[in-house]
């Protein structure tokens, strides 16, 4: 990667190699599919909230989800990302940040589309997580 007055270079290539890894990374089951399954759970979550707003939640998602993948897992994981989304949802209460950690954690666990965590689940698991204020 060369650098012109701060700005990086790259090639097409190298661009769209990551690009993949990244795609790769979040939506291991496919993309599309996946980001589709994605949306929706977070309409059915959240869909009610006066102020919802799909692409900043999606966005939320996709971001914190990928921080928590790449980073780590667990407890530690999880004290990376509640600050990071408490940052991009700052108008959210903690009960939403609570479900957007749960939603991220059983995501990240599922072997197929098949095993897609319901809104149910999502809220059971969000009931035993603490956002601080």
């Amino acid at each position: 990667m060369g650098w012109l007055d701060g700005w990086p270079f790259t090639s097409k290539e190298d661009r769209e190699r990551k690009q993949k890894e990244y795609s790769n990374r979040v939506f291991p089951f496919g993309e599309g599919p996946q980001r589709e399954r994605a949306a929706e759970l977070l309409g059915q979550l959240f869909g009610e909230a006066r102020n919802y707003d799909q692409q900043t939640f999606l966005f939320s998602f996709i971001a914190a989800k990928s921080e928590y993948i790449l980073r780590e897992k667990g407890d530690a994981g999880r004290a990376r990302i509640i600050p990071m989304l408490k940052k991009y949802m700052t108008r959210e209460k903690p009960e939403t940040v609570a479900l957007m950690v749960a939603f991220i954690e059983l995501e990240t666990e599922i072997d197929s589309l098949d095993g897609y965590p319901t809104a149910a689940d999502v809220q059971s698991r969000a009931r035993k997580i603490t956002v601080p204020k």
